[in-house]
């Protein structure tokens, strides 16, 4: 939980995030986070389910996309793609708005 993923200080401190995705936060100028992307980018990255609420314009959007885009660019996770096979498709990111 909340325990083995502390808020992030700096964009520059996710240096494990897939190259493209790094050169894409930096080319957005993200340097200083949000308190939403604070608590909820690092908790999101370590794998915990979220449910978050913040005013209109707080960053909610970057918060949950920049860890589903991480773990999606990551292949070889379990499941990482259905294409091609028989069966229910199983979904690695569901975003409601």
């Amino acid at each position: 939980g909340a325990a083995a993923a502390p808020p992030l200080e700096s964009f520059a401190s996710l240096v494990s995030l897939p190259p493209f995705l790094l050169r894409n936060v930096g080319l957005m100028n993200y340097v200083k986070p949000t308190p939403i992307q604070r608590h909820a980018v690092p908790l999101a990255l370590a794998g915990c389910d979220l449910m978050c609420c913040a005013q209109t314009g707080s960053g909610k959007t970057a918060a949950f996309l920049v860890p589903v885009c991480a773990a999606l660019a990551d292949t070889s996770a379990a499941g990482a793609s259905t294409v091609g096979r028989e069966g229910a498709a199983r979904p690695r990111a569901v975003v409601m708005a």
